[in-house]
């Protein structure tokens, strides 16, 4: 599984500090923060974690849980902490195949449940995740008890408390995700491998967004080529949450943005929003023109990428970074207005391939840039 950037990964560390243990109905109970001792500075309760348990240390000195072990338990719990160091990952099939788990406890702190770290764990049947967990496989619970009850579907969606695992490729029209859902698992929505190719979900046309959605991850949407309309109703959510890649997107595949049912042509960022976050949206078809005030400082990675409606943006003078392929392939694209001077301009620090296609100049307030 590729690893995000460890600057996302400590935004949401800090954003999720407090554990916030979500069985698979969603249930919650005590929240504990641990320190290397694996003693709750809450509460002072200490984790007593499964021992003898294999360990691989990462470049980034923190360890990744890589199998049993020694270990022979039933109800599973994985240390904050371990030899002085902190534990952030699950690695691919570490528990794979394990017959006897019944619960796995997993604690803040550990960002990363890699592919199929828990499949056919068929009689786990509880399943506790921290409130930093963002980097999840979609499959890394298949075949598990979890997975194979009922009640933790919601039609052809599965879920593990507030995190979005996948959905069936018979998914099919309009799917509104459950309110409170914080996290989308990489892959949820690419279906199943055949013909080698995956399916996605074809007959998936609109989709709705609930204002409680934090992050989605790498190529979650990567083959839903029938979705025409994403909604929200609050443009502010939309653009907090973080999109790990341009396949994370919904609105990749031309899609219309919809913010309480009113599609979005001219795109104003909303006051409170201070950057606006890579690849927010790419390919977003329909929008026409995009105002961003003085209240946002920076640009993401390909936040504007593939827009061909695009024809004029106004950026605020406050804005100090634009990003690689922030406005790549807006190829109707012909004017940005800046309301700073052509010095002010120069300095903000653009990423390569920002800008799009030629014929596109830049109008300052004292004059035009090309």
């Amino acid at each position: 599984m590729k690893k995000f950037s460890t600057a996302i990964v400590a935004a949401f560390v800090a954003a999720g500090i407090a554990v916030s243990f979500a069985g698979c109905g969603g249930d919650t109970s005590h929240e504990h923060i641990y320190d290397e001792q694996n003693d709750c500075t809450v509460c002072g309760e200490h984790l007593d974690y499964t021992e003898g348990l294999e360990y691989e240390l990462a470049d980034d000195n923190t360890y990744t849980v890589t199998g049993m072990g020694a270990a022979n338990v039933a109800n599973l719990v994985i240390p904050a902490y371990y030899a002085g160091r902190a534990v952030t990952a699950i690695s691919s099939y570490a528990f794979s195949g394990n017959a006897e788990i019944e619960s796995v406890v997993i604690p803040n702190g550990v960002t990363a449940i890699e592919l199929r770290a828990f499949y056919g764990c068929s009689a786990l049947n509880k399943i506790s995740l921290p409130a930093g967990a963002i980097e999840i496989a979609s499959d890394a619970f298949d075949g598990t008890a979890c997975f194979a009850d009922g009640k933790n579907w919601d039609g052809d969606v599965f879920y593990i408390g507030d995190i979005l695992m996948q959905a069936r490729d018979t998914l099919s029209g309009e799917y509104k995700i459950k309110k409170g859902t914080r996290v989308i698992a990489q892959g949820a929505f690419m279906g199943v491998y055949r013909d080698n190719k995956y399916s996605g979900c074809p007959n998936l046309k609109v989709i709705v967004i609930p204002e409680s959605l934090e992050f989605i991850g790498p190529s979650v949407f990567s083959y839903c080529n029938a979705l025409e309309k994403v909604m929200i109703d609050d443009l502010a959510a939309w653009c907090k949450i973080t999109f790990a890649d341009n396949y994370s997107n919904p609105l990749y595949h031309d899609a219309h943005l919809f913010v309480k049912g009113q599609e979005i042509t001219d795109l104003v960022i909303p006051d409170g929003i201070s950057e606006i976050k890579a690849h927010a949206f790419v390919d977003c078809n329909g929008v026409k023109s995009v105002t961003i005030p003085s209240g946002v400082i920076s640009i993401g990675e390909s936040a504007f990428e593939w827009c061909e409606s695009l024809e004029t943006v106004t950026i605020a003078a406050n804005v100090t970074a634009i990003g690689g392929h922030a406005f790549y392939r807006c190829e109707n694209l012909k004017n940005i207005e800046y309301q700073g001077t052509s010095a002010a301009w120069e300095n903000i620090e653009k990423g390569s391939s920002w800008d799009p296609y030629d014929g596109c100049t830049v109008t300052c307030s004292d004059g035009v840039v090309s």
